[in-house]
């Protein structure tokens, strides 16, 4: 078991402790591995590892999540009571009772060790786009956003997976991964550009599932840029690179937007401003591009739907 995982309470702790410093000394050990110790790497692509490191960054619970929820629709036990006689039994000092007690918790860990797992697992998703082709095996990508633990909080779930992609998305963009040798990006050892671009458009496509499935927590309107901006950097690297693929990316996500309740004013601002970005991107979203004519009937069926107020 990756000892990472096992964060125990430090919020009590003076800056410099063990328990502050220890976690992020230890990442930082791990990426000096992962970068000098060839042998190890089958561990950094396992699920095992991988759901120990996506559990570094989730608050303690004693028990699964759906537990607790059973508890609290049980009118014969009182969780807070039993929290408190746990508490009192195992003489846990204040913080540690207050950090195990952690149902009402509705957000990731805040220790100083998040953002060098983080980033730790976005290098392991990088390297893995370059040379792992996403119809061999599970990606990466997909092993870490399904890694959440049991006792995990849907919207633990949700943060999580939004900080995955938004900081792979960024990466990807600031890198302009899909202009080959003028990208900022090298590829990996054994890599190869198609792979990479065919990995990048499979990014795509989750990014897109998980804001249908409602676990992308982030604006919709930075996924219509990105794919935009993918598709810009495809269309400047070669003319001859199949683009169905990121424009179906494109069509999910403008549908996404158009669909999406709009009773409220701020809902009608969000709908507003959709419709502002798919009018800037009109040639491309209805360019010769775009060879899905399924998208042109639903683009039709909102827009009727919008016009008579449904």
């Amino acid at each position: 078991r990756c000892p990472v995982c096992v964060f125990q309470p430090w919020q009590s702790e003076e800056e410099g402790s063990w328990l502050r410093e220890y976690p992020v000394t230890l990442m930082q050990f791990f990426r000096y591995l992962y970068h000098n110790v060839p042998d190890l790497a089958p561990m950094w692509h396992s699920p095992e590892f991988l759901c120990a490191l996506a559990a570094a960054v989730f608050p303690f619970n004693i028990r699964p999540y759906s537990e607790m929820v059973t508890d609290l629709d049980d009118e014969a036990g009182s969780p807070t009571e039993e929290f408190k006689a746990f508490a009192g039994d195992s003489g846990m000092n204040r913080s540690q009772s207050e950090y195990c007690n952690v149902g009402s918790k509705t957000s990731l860990t805040n220790h100083p060790a998040k953002k060098y797992v983080f980033d730790f697992m976005r290098v392991l998703i990088m390297d893995n786009m370059c040379v792992t082709p996403a119809t061999k095996q599970t990606p990466i990508i997909d092993l870490l956003l399904e890694a959440s633990p049991e006792r995990s909080t849907r919207t633990q779930q949700k943060e999580f997976q939004s900080s995955i992609l938004d900081s792979v998305m960024e990466h990807l963009l600031a890198a302009d991964v899909l202009l080959g040798e003028d990208a900022s990006l090298p590829l990996s050892t054994g890599g190869s550009y198609q792979i990479l671009v065919n990995n990048v458009f499979y990014f795509s496509q989750r990014v897109v599932d998980k804001l249908w499935q409602g676990m992308f927590n982030k604006d919709s309107k930075l996924v219509v840029d990105f794919i935009v901006q993918l598709i810009g950097q495809s269309k400047r690297r070669s003319q001859g690179l199949s683009l169905d693929t990121i424009y179906h990316c494109l069509n999910r996500t403008v549908l996404y937007q158009l669909c999406r309740p709009h009773k409220t004013v701020a809902q009608q601002v969000a709908l507003l401003d959709a419709l502002r970005v798919l009018t800037v991107n009109r040639n491309l979203v209805l360019g010769p591009g775009n060879h899905d004519q399924d998208f042109v009937a639903c683009l039709a069926h909102c827009f009727i739907c919008l016009h008579s107020g449904r």
